[in-house]
């Protein structure tokens, strides 16, 4: 129906399902007795937390400038987002287009696009990208292709009509979702050279399915260790309700109603348990079940699923697990805390790449439907690094250095309130003369 064939194999189509399943809670181990820990959302918010924790970026120069950055804005606004479905489905892609006289950025999720064509490099050439509507009873989708050739890019927009949200159906008009109406159904961009979206993909290596240049889970490693820990948190519960204080009693000490079925204390329900016997053990008409309760093992065992799991995702350790650090020697904490850093700060390497590509994107088309003077611009980024520097050890130490003589004064009130040198030197205690 396409006229063109997804580049991806059937094991990454299943994985990258099997991750978003996951992500939203409908995980395949889950039934009604076992329940989802969100695990594998608590690990892709934390990270896209961290990632995007005082991340700044900003685009400078004139009017086109000026433009880009105000098309650029609600991107950072959702940044956060966008990161976290990246975390959890292995990647997301950019979108620009064009939506009156303003630029919109579509955030698609990885089980929304398919790859048809890659680079010599491995990056994803053509694409078609899939957005859903149900409207009243009617489903409705829309097929974006984005096919790079060496006249330029071509997008075709096509949109289908389902009683089914399992179908694309028949080929309706765009016009029939207000969304869409503003689409043209062909566009040609020549003289651009790669392609109008950015692919923004988790760093890791690929080794489900090595061939492929798509991403992979943030949590994609630890697959088998949620849902361990989503049975193992199971049993705890089942312990707990297992050794739930109960009095057994027989049958012969509660009254009846009229249909001769024994009756409960009204609000001990839970409590009374009755068996129909002479006597219960030891010869007694009365027992109190109140067993002990294992959930210290139960619990440590699990906090050692968690600590694998952090592991495995490159987490710092006490991220989901107990914060004790008691049986850690101080070369495992730090050890620790530079994986976590080595992990956000190749998710951030991952992400400037790709926000720079997005802009790019942009800016081709701001020049094919000339909304903005031509001209330069320039695209920064400032990221956090608190994650692995304790600013209070930090400051300790700047502080020494300040008293010892090795730092100038005006030195260390740069660095501690962002202040340029000679700013720094205005708030120095003057001296006595």
């Amino acid at each position: 129906m396409l006229g063109t064939s997804p580049a991806i194999s059937d094991e990454m189509y299943s994985n990258v399902h099997l991750w978003n399943d996951i992500y939203s809670g409908q995980a395949p181990w889950l039934s009604g007795s076992v329940k989802s820990l969100n695990l594998a959302a608590a690990i892709s918010s934390e990270l896209a937390r961290l990632v995007t924790l005082e991340m700044s970026s900003s685009i400078t120069g004139g009017k086109r400038a000026d433009f880009l950055s105000k098309q650029y804005a609600p991107v950072l606004k959702n940044l956060r987002r966008a990161v976290e479905f990246a975390c959890a489905g292995g990647g997301v892609v950019f979108k620009p287009y064009l939506s009156g006289k303003n630029i919109g950025v579509d955030i698609i999720r990885s089980d929304q696009f398919f790859p048809i064509a890659f680079d010599c490099s491995g990056n994803i050439s053509s694409a078609v990208f899939i957005s859903r509507k149900k409207i009243g009873k009617k489903y409705f989708a829309l097929l974006e292709i984005h096919e790079l050739s060496e006249n330029g890019v071509e997008i075709t927009n096509t949109a289908y009509s389902s009683d089914s949200p399992y179908s694309l159906g028949s080929k309706v008009a765009l016009s029939c979702v207000d969304e869409w109406a503003s689409r043209a159904a062909k566009v040609r961009i020549s003289g651009v050279s790669s392609p109008l979206f950015a692919y923004f993909k988790m760093p890791f290596a690929n080794n489900l399915d090595p061939d492929s240049p798509l991403g992979v889970s943030a949590f994609s490693r630890a697959v088998g260790l949620i849902e361990q820990a989503d049975k193992h948190f199971a049993s705890i519960m089942w312990e707990y309700e297992g050794s739930e204080l109960a009095v057994d009693a027989s049958i012969d000490l509660f009254a009846k109603d009229d249909a001769g079925n024994i009756t409960l204390p009204k609000g001990k329900e839970r409590l009374f348990r009755a068996f129909d016997i002479d006597s219960l053990r030891d010869g007694a008409f009365l027992k109190q079940f109140s067993p002990q309760i294992r959930d210290t093992s139960l619990f440590n065992g699990l906090d050692k699923i968690f600590k694998r799991i952090e592991f495995n995702c490159g987490l710092s350790y006490g991220s989901i697990s107990e914060p004790s650090s008691s049986e850690f020697t101080a070369t495992e904490i730090i050890s620790s805390k530079q994986r976590m850093y080595s992990t956000v700060s190749d998710i951030q390497k991952s992400l400037e790449n790709a926000l720079r590509d997005l802009i790019r994107a942009i800016n081709v088309w701001t020049s094919a439907a000339k909304l903005a003077p031509e001209g330069e611009y320039d695209l920064s980024f400032s990221w956090d690094d608190s994650i692995i520097i304790d600013a209070s050890a930090e400051q300790k130490i700047r502080l020494e250095e300040v008293n010892s003589g090795i730092l100038a004064p005006e030195q260390y009130l740069s660095w501690r309130y962002g202040l340029s040198l000679e700013e720094a030197k205005k708030l120095l205690p003057k001296k006595d003369v």
